[in-house]
């Protein structure tokens, strides 16, 4: 499950952000939407445990994350938070299918070739699998940080905006492989969004 109270943050020289408090069960699918400078990329970082909140709280399968060190916050997200950022990063030296087992790599966890090729084959990425990331579109470019960001079955998944490069048809596929993939994980999904398409896929919504 995932609980936050009473967090807030504010970067050098800016206005202190309050965030609402709310809490999910395991497994729960949820949008955090608001309009842009509100805040939603913030509170994607510090629910990940990029950036640690000024007061408040944040549990996250049992683990007060806001009061880890450093590398305990690191090896935690590492083993329990998938994050799919909405400029993805990736190792340039390496291919699209070992970029997306690198994750594995760096959470110590045994490499699994077939789930991180599966995962690939669902996103529509089956001949892309030995392509240098820096030959491909924005679009798939973000469907392999998707499947990053599963490979590990997560006990949360934070995305941030991941279908803002992609056209309808993939926006869907990608809204369905996120719900089925964390459904089938039992992880908790939290999407940050302004794509007013994604709406209809939710019932929970956390407004900015």
């Amino acid at each position: 499950m995932i609980e936050v109270k009473d967090i807030s943050f504010a970067y050098k020289g800016g206005e202190r952000i309050t965030f609402p408090s709310f809490s999910y069960p395991q497994g729960e699918q949820a949008l955090i939407i608001g309009k842009s400078g509100c805040g939603k990329t913030t509170l994607l970082h510090l629910l990940a445990g990029l950036i640690s909140p000024l007061d408040g709280q944040i549990d996250i399968a049992g683990t007060c994350t806001s009061h880890l060190s450093g590398s305990k916050m690191d090896r935690f997200r590492g083993n329990n938070i998938g994050v799919i950022f909405q400029k993805p990063h990736f190792v340039k030296a390496l291919n699209v299918l070992e970029n997306v087992l690198l994750a594995q790599n760096l959470s110590g966890n045994q490499k699994n070739l077939k789930h991180a090729q599966d995962l690939l084959n669902s996103l529509g990425l089956t001949h892309k699998l030995t392509a240098k990331v820096t030959d491909l579109s924005e679009g798939e470019k973000q469907r392999v940080s998707i499947a990053r960001a599963l490979v590990n079955n997560p006990q949360l998944i934070l995305a941030d905006e991941p279908t803002s490069a992609l056209d309808d048809e993939n926006c869907a596929a990608v809204i369905e492989l996120l719900k089925r993939s964390s459904k089938e994980a039992n992880s908790t999904l939290l999407i940050v969004t302004h794509d007013n398409r994604l709406k209809e896929h939710f019932s929970n919504k956390i407004a900015l």
